[in-house]
């Protein structure tokens, strides 16, 4: 499988290469024509992309090592999905991601973003109702965290290692940690 482009259309088509910095994305297709809406391997080890927006409605599924190795990705947006899902290890290693939007989040899978050091300010939102294992492991530039109010456990190792997260604020909704 080539993980290097895919086609993809939003008012004409293009494709998406690794060499692109920034792309905003609507609808993906495969070269046979089928519509894209779980990424696995996406842009695995791309040190390029910088920032990308899915912009596609509905559920959008961010499967393992979607991401992974991406170091140069910077920033993820979501606009008009209804539901994010993301599966282990799909940002993995993304060392220099400093934002993420959550707001549509509503699954995170084991070490979703395990190694990403520049990620900070992040804000769960009130769908998650768990953190897993090692979620935000090595996360060492984080310095603000905050819980949705749904969160009801915090899985071994969830924040090891974030060494700026001097402070965090657990809410009465969290019955295991």
């Amino acid at each position: 499988r080539n993980r290097s482009s895919l086609k993809y259309e939003t008012k004409s088509s293009y494709v998406v290469t690794k060499t692109k910095k920034q792309i905003s994305l609507k609808q993906i297709f495969t070269s046979t024509g089928q519509m894209v809406t779980e990424f696995e391997y996406f842009f695995y080890d791309n040190s390029v992309l910088e920032n990308i927006t899915f912009t596609a409605s509905g559920n959008i599924t961010m499967k393992s090592n979607a991401f992974r190795n991406s170091y140069g990705l910077k920033n993820v947006k979501f606009t008009n999905a209804e539901h994010v899902i993301i599966e282990d290890d799909a940002f993995r290693g993304c060392h220099f991601m400093e934002s993420f939007d959550f707001s549509k989040v509503s699954y995170l899978g084991e070490s979703t973003f395990t190694d990403c050091k520049h990620l900070n300010n992040v804000v769960i939102p009130d769908r998650l109702i768990e953190i897993p294992k090692r979620t935000f492991m090595n996360c060492s530039y984080m310095n603000t965290f905050t819980f949705g109010k749904n969160i009801r456990k915090i899985h071994d190792e969830a924040f090891y290692n974030c060494s700026n997260l001097n402070t965090i604020e657990v809410p009465e909704s969290v019955h295991e940690v």
